[in-house]
């Protein structure tokens, strides 16, 4: 009867789903946690929730970009009208290529061969990948250096984000100096790190 009762399936997977939450953010067991969403997933395979919070919570942060591309397939084969697994698709390919760029500058950071345009892109994963305080810590070895109104653009947003107010003031003045009229989410900016 459980397999042709759609309800029963989705409220048993909700109640697995919300035990792997537990398991992973309040009691830090991160195995129990991920066999909890796999569980979840069995109970009620077209479940978006069971679905994109294991693969967010569970693999994603190990890395296992592959069963996370594999797990999106076999959800569009079962629910082919979901949307979500297109934006799913790009992050995690997003996602890859952000770590694989750190996992090649990363190494020739700490040796100290790193030049300044592979510092200020080692940077910018950092800061997508919401390491905004570590970008911004890297930025400052190259700050006085970048001269390009996108880098300084950059640059300004890290530092905006980071709550750096002096060096946000001073990137997003140098910026708005060479490109006054485009870009009005700019002067907003602006005028919040004045009024911090």
């Amino acid at each position: 009867m459980y397999r042709r009762d759609f309800a029963a399936q989705k409220s048993f997977s909700k109640l697995r789903t919300a035990l792997a939450g537990a398991y992973s953010r309040q009691l830090g067991r991160s195995r129990e946690a991920s066999q909890a969403y796999r569980e979840a997933c069995l109970l009620y395979p077209i479940s978006p929730e069971a679905v994109f919070r294991y693969a967010q919570e569970s693999l994603l942060p190990e890395r296992k970009w592959e069963v996370v591309l594999d797990l999106m397939k076999m959800t569009d084969r079962l629910d082919p009208n979901n949307k979500r697994t297109e934006r799913m698709y790009d992050f995690v390919n997003r996602t890859k290529s952000l770590c694989m760029t750190l996992e090649t500058l990363e190494p020739k950071l700490r040796s100290g061969k790193l030049d300044d345009d592979s510092k200020f892109a080692l940077a910018t994963c950092y800061y997508a990948l919401g390491k905004v305080n570590k970008a911004a810590k890297l930025l400052n070895d190259i700050a006085t250096k970048l001269t390009s109104i996108q880098k300084i653009r950059t640059a300004a947003r890290i530092y905006f984000d980071a709550g750096d107010n002096k060096q946000a003031e001073g990137f997003l003045t140098k910026y708005l100096t060479m490109e006054p009229t485009r870009d009005k989410d700019a002067w907003l900016e602006l005028s919040r790190v004045q009024y911090r």
